[in-house]
């Protein structure tokens, strides 16, 4: 689990000194046995911490929550973003659909859409807030299988 963690949020280190932005990941990594699959987890992880440092361009913090009990694993990904608005909700999840207030943001509306198909394969849940001109917290619940 230490290791997926570490890697996703060192693969998006490397934005953030392009970006300027503060990633924070809060605790520390904790080192939590679960059995997951590495691969889902990281997607799930690369995606949402990808899409909060994109969307998040004069913010200069996102963080990386990690809670657990003896069950369940959650991930929190938060920014002070530009936020999703309300009527773009409805397609969040679908492929190749984007934001309507993305403007030139380069990107190709499949992120959500992975993290989406991910987390259901891994019999998780997602829940995403979001207010535009305020940010967004997606957070990710699953079953830690031990």
């Amino acid at each position: 689990m230490h290791e997926i963690v570490g890697g996703s949020v060192c693969d998006s280190e490397d934005r953030t000194t392009e970006t300027g932005i503060r990633l924070s990941v809060q605790p520390d990594v904790p080192k939590v046995m679960a059995y997951l699959d590495e691969m889902l987890l990281r997607q799930i992880l690369m995606n949402l911490l990808s899409n909060a440092l994109k969307y998040s361009p004069s913010h200069p913090i996102v963080e990386l929550d990690i809670t657990f009990d003896d069950r369940t694993l959650t991930f929190k990904v938060s920014d002070q973003g530009i936020g999703i608005p309300p009527g773009d909700f409805d397609r969040l999840f679908e492929p190749f659909q984007r934001g309507s207030n993305v403007g030139t943001v380069p990107g190709n509306g499949l992120g959500m859409a992975i993290v989406k198909q991910s987390v259901e394969i891994q019999g998780a849940t997602i829940a995403v807030w979001s207010q535009p001109g305020e940010g967004t917290v997606v957070t990710v619940a699953m079953e830690r299988g031990i």
